[in-house]
This record gives C-alpha cells, sequence and structure tokens, in this order.
C-alpha cells in the first residue's frame, strides 16, 4: 500500500441488470442492488492516529478511527437521490447496501470521528459541517461518479484524510501549577463543499486539554484542522488551576497540509521560550520554525 493514501478502504461491488424494452412498465422501474463493504484500512507512518502504517482488521479498525460513515447519491442533474447514515454501534457498520436505477450518479462517502450535518441540496451546493460546531475531528470523504449499466462493476474506493493535524508534544516535566493547555486557530473553516473538495466559512476554533494535579500528564495534545489552503494564526494557552493564564505564545504564518500533520515541540514552562518544530509532512524531513 502506499503510505500517504489511501486511508479508508472500501470495496464497492455493484450488480446491475439490463432492461429491455418489451419489459413491463413494473419491470423497467425495478431497481438493481447496490452493496459496499469496508475491506481493508491503512494509515501512513507517522499518522495522527496511533495506528502504524499495514492492513488492519476491518471492522475494529474503522470503529478505532470513526464513529460514522455516510452514503449520499446525486443523481446526473446534481439533485440528492438518497443518503444513509451508520454509526459504530450498528452491527453492519461498514457495510452498505442500496439499489438504484440505470443511469449516471455520483456517490460521496463521508467516514467521521464526530457526528456531521450535510446541506440536503443539490450538489454543487452540498456541504458538510461538524453537527456541534466544534472543531474537527477525523475526516474521510470521497467523491465517485458511477455509470450503472449492464455489468457489473467491482470497485476499490479509497476515501481521503481531508483534515490536517496539529500535534503539540507535552513535555513530561510540565510545570506542576499547569491546570489546562487551550489550543486556538483563528483562520479555520467551518464547512466543506462535498463536490469541489474545498472549504470555506473562516471561523474561530480552539480545543483544551485538562492537566490532572494526581496523573502524569498526556504525551501529546491533538487538534485536526480542515483549512489547508491559507495561513494560520496559532495560539498556544496554559493555564494555571486558577483558570488564570501562565503562558502564550503565538505562532504566525502557519501552514497545515490534508493528510499531512504539524508537530509541536518545546518547553511549556512560564520562564522557558517555547521552540517549536514543525513536521509538515509525515513522510518529509522535519522542518524548524524559531521565534
Amino acid at each position: 500500500m502506499k503510505k500517504l493514501l489511501p486511508a479508508l478502504c472500501i470495496s464497492a461491488i455493484f450488480f446491475f441488470g439490463c432492461k429491455k424494452e418489451e419489459e413491463t412498465q413494473s419491470l423497467a422501474k425495478a431497481k438493481t442492488p447496490v452493496a459496499f463493504t469496508l475491506s481493508e484500512f491503512t494509515q501512513s507512518a507517522g499518522t495522527i492516529s496511533k495506528a502504524r502504517s499495514g492492513v488492519f482488521d476491518a471492522a475494529s479498525s474503522l470503529k478505532s478511527h470513526v464513529d460514522f460513515l455516510y452514503y449520499h447519491v446525486y443523481d446526473n442533474s446534481g439533485a440528492l437521490v438518497k443518503s444513509k447514515v451508520q454509526n459504530s454501534a450498528d452491527s453492519a457498520f461498514g457495510s452498505l447496501s442500496d439499489s438504484l436505477n440505470q443511469g449516471v450518479y455520483t456517490i460521496i462517502f463521508s467516514a467521521s470521528k464526530k457526528a456531521l450535518s450535510f446541506t440536503e441540496a443539490n450538489i454543487l451546493n452540498a456541504e458538510c459541517s461538524v453537527s456541534d460546531l466544534s472543531c474537527w475531528d477525523e475526516t474521510f470523504l470521497q467523491k465517485l461518479i458511477i455509470v450503472v449499466g449492464s455489468s457489473p462493476i467491482n470497485k476499490e474506493i479509497a476515501l481521503k484524510r481531508v483534515v490536517a493535524g496539529l500535534k503539540l508534544n507535552i513535555q513530561p516535566d510540565l510545570p506542576s501549577n499547569i491546570g489546562s493547555i487551550k489550543i486556538t486557530t483563528e483562520s479555520e473553516h467551518s464547512s466543506y463543499k462535498l463536490n469541489a473538495g474545498t472549504s470555506r466559512l473562516v471561523t474561530t476554533r480552539d480545543k483544551e486539554l485538562l492537566i490532572f494535579s494526581n496523573e502524569p500528564p498526556p504525551e501529546y495534545m491533538l487538534m485536526h484542522i480542515l483549512n489547508t489552503s491559507d495561513s494560520h494564526r496559532v495560539t498556544i494557552s496554559a493555564y494555571d488551576r486558577f483558570g488564570l493564564l501562565a503562558i502564550q505564545k503565538v505562532i504566525e504564518n502557519v501552514r497545515f497540509y490534508p493528510n499531512k500533520q504539524t508537530v509541536f515541540t518545546g518547553d511549556l514552562s512560564v520562564t522557558a521560550e517555547l521552540a517549536i518544530e514543525v513536521d509538515h509532512a509525515w513522510d518529509s524531513p522535519a522542518e524548524t520554525i524559531s521565534f
């Protein structure tokens, strides 16, 4: 498998039958069954999640990375024909069955950790966003155009990760007075256009991590970023156990890239400068930014 992509793979098996002109009207309206089954799940080296490169058990791997699977079908005019959603609690999670008339369709598969909201409009205006308006999490999408004809179609569909990762490494000797860490970006996008594969609607998003005094701090903090077309102003804030700001660092002009992560490594103490190491690609050498 290639390292960067695919991230999620789905086998698509289509079963279609041809129609004859002499068929009755009821037979002419009959739909053909379509089945989609998750076949494998792969991850790149240095991935956002804890998985390593390789092929994994389909059901358990899918459930460990995403909780929702969405299926949207649009006809040749761009109108929405039907949509389906599964969550990881479903016994058939990862397997989709459907039936379609002969014709040309655009099918959009989406998989996400958080619940997504979709605009049920023409495909040219169809968009998705995080339902609770919080920051993005693991999100994968893929668009497929199919022609339903007389011959069976067997395809493997690779769902591509459309978000980037902002990973903040946390030193094990974090000062004991730190009670929480917050990452804020003022250039995030809240909506993703399904057909164009672009994001829009600038907004501010933040993510907070609580640090408990009776437990060692986690190794890192991860925030997913949708806007990979513009530079970001990233603010890292550390608060003491009374909720007062203890230290704050602002990093200008940070870029993010789909299916890649930017890693911040440094000393989150009140007195020390925070040195930032930015790794723009999972499979490329690291690039250091000093400020």
